[in-house]
């Protein structure tokens, strides 16, 4: 137990982890992102119903 505890603590850290700060703020921009996508289809999608009813009344 002693030398795999040893060797851990000698050995460098892997370069791929990142600090916990950015992986929460990446974290959020990846919700936000989300939000937003949904945000922009459902504007389409009322934007889109709304002329379709216009042409179909023929304003």
């Amino acid at each position: 137990m002693k030398c795999r505890f040893r060797k851990a603590l000698t050995e460098p850290a892997e370069e791929t982890a990142k600090p916990p700060a950015e992986n929460g703020f990446l974290r959020i921009f990846q919700r936000s992102g989300n939000i937003l996508r949904r945000l922009v289809l459902a504007l389409l999608l009322f934007y889109g119903r709304l002329i379709y009813n216009m042409n179909e009344k023929g304003w």
